[in-house]
Order: structure tokens, then C-alpha cells, then sequence
């Protein structure tokens, strides 16, 4: 008994991580023009937190470095290219490998935010882990169809950590 209360303690510790956003890919939809492209940027280094921007205009691809403490969510960057005028199309996240303990777990956690992962198997390789947002608003509608069914089965009631995000792992 006192075996599995250890074991039970080990997983509940090591599946709520203090991770913090370390860089955001983003593939914005919707532009026409490098005049588009410069209003999402003007956005996007308006967050605090952001430390700079790069854009590839042939991809319409922000790459957001943050700073090392920042707490900036995953809603701060979708609505700034809203507030543009355009929508994401793709949001790649990447955090720190230091922040975890564990190879395989369900969910990963910050102070403010639960990411719950939809494909539970997957290794962390090299220094970091890179997941995709599969919600609504963070991919394209017919991604977003696709992934719907998978999302019913990693449904999960809100927590006291506000904004929940369904999330792919990138190996």
C-alpha cells in the first residue's frame, strides 16, 4: 500500500510542471501584403514578455522569442493577431526540457494555464518539447474538424488554472 501511494505522488508531482513558454511559431492567415504582415508584428512585440520577432513572409511565419520569465499564454498571442485583423492558422509551442521530469505524461502545466496532450507516447528528444495547439482558433477550420473527435476523448474538466488548450506533441 505505502508502494502505490509513493507511486501515486511521484505521477501527480511529475504531470504538473511549472513550464513557461520558452518560443511560439505562428502561421497567421488571411495576409495579402508585407503591410499585413507588419501589423500582426506591431502586435505581437506590444506583449509584454516578448523579447523580438522574426518574420518569413513566404510562410506569412512569426517566430516569438520570449523573455526567460515571461508568462505570456498561448490567448495573449491569438488575440493580438486578431486585434490585426487576421486570424492563426498554426501555433507551435516550445518549452524548456529542464521544466520536466518525466518522458510520458498527460498534461503539462504552468501557473495559469493546463495543456492536456492528445497523444500521450512521445519522447522528449534534444533540450526542449514543442507542442501544437489543436483548439479551435489555433489551427485551420478543417484541421480543426479532424482533430474534434480525437479532442472528445481527452476532454477534461476546467481547472482552477484558467485557460486549457488541447495539445500535440512534435517529436
Amino acid at each position: 500500500m505505502k508502494k502505490l501511494i509513493i507511486i501515486l505522488s511521484y505521477l501527480i508531482f511529475s504531470i504538473s510542471s511549472n513550464a513557461q513558454i520558452q518560443k511560439a511559431e505562428l502561421v497567421a492567415t488571411g495576409l495579402t501584403c508585407s503591410m499585413c504582415s507588419n501589423a500582426i508584428y506591431k502586435k505581437l512585440t506590444a506583449i509584454k514578455g516578448v523579447d523580438s520577432v522574426a518574420i518569413d513572409l513566404n510562410e506569412n511565419l512569426f517566430t516569438i522569442f520570449l523573455a526567460k520569465d515571461s508568462k505570456v499564454k498561448p490567448s495573449e498571442l491569438k488575440e493580438s493577431v486578431e486585434k490585426a485583423g487576421f486570424f492563426v492558422g498554426s501555433l507551435i509551442l516550445t518549452f524548456p526540457k529542464e521544466n520536466f521530469t518525466q518522458y510520458y505524461r498527460t498534461e503539462l502545466r504552468t501557473e495559469n494555464v493546463t495543456y492536456i496532450l492528445m497523444n500521450q507516447q512521445f519522447e522528449i528528444v534534444g533540450n526542449t518539447i514543442q507542442v501544437r495547439i489543436m483548439d479551435k482558433g489555433y489551427v485551420t477550420s478543417k484541421e480543426y474538424k479532424k482533430y474534434t473527435n480525437k479532442k472528445l476523448q481527452y476532454m477534461s474538466k476546467v481547472t482552477n488554472s484558467g485557460e486549457l488548450y488541447h495539445v500535440n506533441p512534435i517529436n
